[in-house]
């Protein structure tokens, strides 16, 4: 997407929101169930936040703002990365 925004390409933006990332709030809904309780709440945040800022974007393609996007973009990928550090890598 980063490239999308950079050249302005509202088009395939407001796509790929619509499209493979339509499903994403139902995919973060399950990793979160999926989680110990502890961490569930943290990580219900920053799937909340995700999402807002993916609203953020589609609002910014849709006035063809690309610093508005791009800030919502590099806000949604640290809130992923966040969220992705939730996620245990090692069963006991």
């Amino acid at each position: 997407m980063d490239g999308f925004i950079e050249n302005e390409e509202w088009n395939n933006i407001k796509s790929l929101i619509h499209g493979p990332l339509g499903e994403l709030r139902f995919r973060l809904a399950s990793v979160t169930r999926s989680l110990e309780p502890s961490l569930q709440k943290s990580a219900g945040n920053l799937a909340d936040d995700i999402l807002d800022e993916i609203v953020g974007i589609d609002a910014a393609a849709a006035n063809f703002d690309a610093i508005a996007a791009a800030g919502q973009y590099v806000r949604m990928i640290n809130d992923f990365d966040s969220f992705i550090d939730l996620i245990p890598t090692e069963f006991e």
